[in-house]
Parts: structure tokens; sequence; C-alpha cells
């Protein structure tokens, strides 16, 4: 070939060809990795807020479907920017602890939030330098579930008023020096102990009470990212006409101590499974 028949612009197009190889490769590797993440994770649960549902590569950016509990979020967060990204990072904290391979690999982002009583979604896309920012932080788990826990209270306060029956109505859900604070109105003619509430046993078994409903509702998973926070839960009780006010406090070790006996209450429940099983089995040889 003539050499002087071979301008700059023959090498512009042969680096333009090659750059544009390498890209179609790194993308078809990309699409087969979040695929394989999607198969293998999704539905990825996350306890109080939902689930992540599904993961996707398409038109170069990745997009992730979050699918929350609470509908009501889906206004809330469409509405307030701040409360979107909140949610935003936190998610992708928590998947890129277990896929920070696909979050590192520089492109844009598409994150959905939607509902399974709603018909829309709200939408956040991130470009590459945005995502990889919010990556570059290093939270550790700690604060990842301090995190967690602030948004539990949004999710919550998306809620109230929330009935607990007998007269006693949630009213504010906060988050104040690292403990969730669910502020509580009573009707002192149902609850005419309220004064005398300083009672041990009957903190005791308010506590108790308070804890089978977190553990009926979100399972352990709540707990659990309390207890990694190291994150309080606070009742604040107050009479709806006498005003008198009382205070129950849930240490995050009363919630591992918890979790503990719950553990062993289920340990106990299969043992005796077992015992019935093989007793049965037993039976039915000797006959």
């Amino acid at each position: 070939m003539n050499r002087k028949l071979i301008g700059p612009k023959f090498y512009v197009i042969i680096l333009s060809l090659i750059f544009l190889m390498g890209c179609q490769s790194r993308e078809k590797k990309m699409k087969t990795d979040i695929e394989a993440a999607n198969k293998a994770y999704c539905p990825m649960n996350f306890g109080n807020f939902g689930s992540l549902n599904s993961m996707e590569f398409d038109d170069g950016r990745l997009i992730y479907t979050f699918e929350l509990k609470e509908p009501d979020l889906i206004s809330l967060i469409e509405d307030n920017e701040s409360v979107k990204k909140l949610y935003a990072n936190y998610f992708m904290r928590i998947v890129s602890s277990s896929l920070k391979n696909i979050f590192s690999q520089g492109y844009d982002c598409i994150i959905k939030f939607s509902s399974p009583t709603m018909s829309r979604s709200a939408v956040l896309e991130l470009n590459s330098e945005e995502a990889e920012k919010i990556l570059q932080d290093n939270y550790s788990k700690k604060e990842i579930a301090i995190e967690g826990a602030r948004l539990s209270c949004i999710a919550s306060k998306c809620k109230v008023p929330i009935d607990l029956g007998d007269g006693t109505i949630i009213t504010n859900v906060s988050f104040l020096n690292n403990t969730i604070i669910y502020d509580c109105e009573v009707e002192d003619e149902k609850n005419s102990d309220l004064s005398n509430l300083g009672n041990t046993l009957n903190i005791s078994d308010l506590k108790r009470i308070i804890l089978d409903g977190f553990f009926q509702e979100y399972t352990d998973l709540l707990m659990k990212q309390y207890i990694l926070g190291d994150v309080s839960i606070e009742y604040r009780y107050i009479g709806k006409k006498s005003k008198t006010e009382f205070s129950i406090v849930i240490s995050p070790n009363e919630m591992r101590e918890y979790l503990k006996s719950k553990e062993e209450e289920s340990q106990r429940m299969k043992d005796v499974y077992r015992a019935m099983k093989r007793k049965t089995d037993a039976n039915k040889r000797f006959k």
C-alpha cells in the first residue's frame, strides 16, 4: 500500500473503530454481569423499606427498580428531591456492598421507586460522576444502618396518625440523638394507670409488647439494623386530657436480648417438632 495514500483521517477512523469495539465488548460484559446479578440477588429485601426488584443494563445505563412498602412514599419522594436522594444513596450503598464491581464501572444510573398499589413511579437519574461519588464516601456499616434508621422515620411518618388500639395513637415519628421517637397520645379514660407506668413490671410488659409489634411487622430486619447503628427506640406517652407524660426507652442491647430470646424460642419449637416427628415415625414402624 502506498503510504502517501494513508492520511491522518485513516488513523482516526482505525482508532475510532478500536475504541468502539472496546466499548461494545465492555458493555456486553456489563450486560452479562447485570443479568447474572439480577438473577442471583433480586428481589433483595430491605425490610421496612421494601426491596430491590430488578437490575438492568440498557442503552449504556444501569437501571435499578426498588419497590417501596409504603405507597405514600412515592408522592413524598416525587415532591422532595432531597428525600429522593437520601433513599437513592441508602439503597445504592447497601446494594454496592454486595455488588461493588458493578457500581464502580463508570456508567450513568437510573433509580426507579415503585409501589405495587400505584401505577406511577418516582425516578432519579445520576450521571457516572454522581453515582461514583456516592460510593467513594466510604460509609461504614454502622453509618449506613443509622441512615437506614433515619429513613425508617420518614417511612413511618407517612402513616401517622397510627391507631394502636386501647385509646393510644401515634401522632408523630422523629429521629433525634440516634433515637427513633414515637409520640403517643393516650386517652386517659382508657388508660387510668398512665401515671403509674413507672412500675417496673409495667415497663417490662410494655417493652415486650412494643418489641413484639416490631417483630411481627418487620421480622428481625429492622431491629438488627437498629442494633448495628446503636439506635434506641423511645415511646413518649402523653395523656390527652391530663397531659401526664411518660417515656419508655428500649436500648440496642435490649433489642439484642429480645432477638436472642426469639431465636431460643424458635429453636425450642423446632426441637419439639423434631421430637414429635420422631415419635410419629417410630409409631408408624411398629404398626
